[in-house]
C-alpha cells in the first residue's frame, strides 16, 4: 500500500531548493527525493495512465461469428373489411421473405361469399405450392388488414 500524500512536503517542494533547506524538517537525501517526486507526480501519474490505456488498448478482442443459415418465411395476408372480429374476409395473400427481402408474393384474390371450407382449401394449396419452391409447411404469422371501403 503506498504512504500516504504529506500536505506539508507537498508545500515544501513548491519553494525554492535554498528556502527548503531552511525549513526545520528538512531531512537530507530523503527530503530531496520527496520534493522530486512531488515536483514531477503530475507527469509521473499522466504517463502512467497513458501507459495503462495503451496496455489496455493491445489486448485483442475476439470476435466469433456463427454462420446462420436464414431460411424462408411465410406470411398470409388477410383484408377484412372493418376492424370487427365478425366481419367477413375481403382478400387473401401471402408473401415470403428471407433475409429482409420479399422474395416471393401471392397476389390478393378477393374471396368475397367464399365460406370458411373455400378459404381452407385456398390457404392449403397455397402452403403446398409454398412447400414444393421453398419447404414451408406452415404460415409464420397472420397479417390481419382492414379494408376501408367509402
Amino acid at each position: 500500500m503506498p504512504s500516504s500524500f504529506s500536505k506539508k512536503c507537498f508545500n515544501c517542494a513548491s519553494l525554492d531548493f535554498e528556502s527548503a533547506k531552511q525549513q526545520s524538517c528538512w531531512a537530507g537525501q530523503t527530503c530531496h527525493s520527496k520534493r522530486t517526486y512531488y515536483r514531477k507526480r503530475a507527469e509521473l501519474n499522466a504517463k502512467r495512465r497513458q501507459a495503462y490505456r495503451e496496455q489496455k488498448q493491445e489486448i485483442p478482442v475476439m470476435k466469433l461469428t456463427v454462420p446462420v443459415e436464414t431460411m424462408p418465411v411465410a406470411f398470409l395476408h388477410l383484408v377484412k373489411q372493418s376492424t370487427r372480429t365478425d366481419s367477413p374476409l375481403v382478400e387473401i395473400g401471402a408473401t415470403v421473405w428471407q433475409d429482409g427481402k420479399k422474395i416471393a408474393e401471392f397476389e390478393p384474390v378477393s374471396c368475397l361469399g367464399w365460406n370458411a371450407h373455400k378459404v381452407r382449401n385456398y390457404t392449403e394449396q397455397m402452403l403446398t405450392k409454398l412447400h414444393q419452391q421453398f419447404g414451408i409447411g406452415k404460415f409464420s404469422q397472420k397479417v390481419q388488414e382492414v379494408k376501408i371501403s367509402r
